[in-house]
């Protein structure tokens, strides 16, 4: 299992961005406001006639934090997976 932790952590990192970024598919399910997911909340903050920048680019920012997030708390497996695939010369 030590051999597969690096690949099986980047696997979930990868799901996790896929889930937390696809809006078609929150778009589609949820109809309820109050239960919105934060893509679909930065993609209403854009009106028809007006555009909330200072709210948009807020969203987006608190949107796109868990990803360097996850980055810098999952950096280590990366790391060792590297390390220990890399052949000896």
């Amino acid at each position: 299992m030590p051999i597969a932790l690096p690949g099986t952590v980047a696997t979930l990192l990868f799901a996790f961005l896929l889930a937390w970024q696809d809006l078609l598919w929150a778009l589609c399910l949820i109809s309820i406001d109050a239960k919105r997911t934060v893509t679909l909340g930065v993609a209403f903050t854009v009106g028809e006639f007006v555009i909330k920048w200072p709210m948009l680019t807020a969203a987006s920012l608190i949107g796109s934090l868990p990803t360097p997030i996850l980055y810098l708390a999952l950096q280590r497996f990366y790391v060792e997976g590297l390390a220990r695939g890399a052949v000896k010369g």
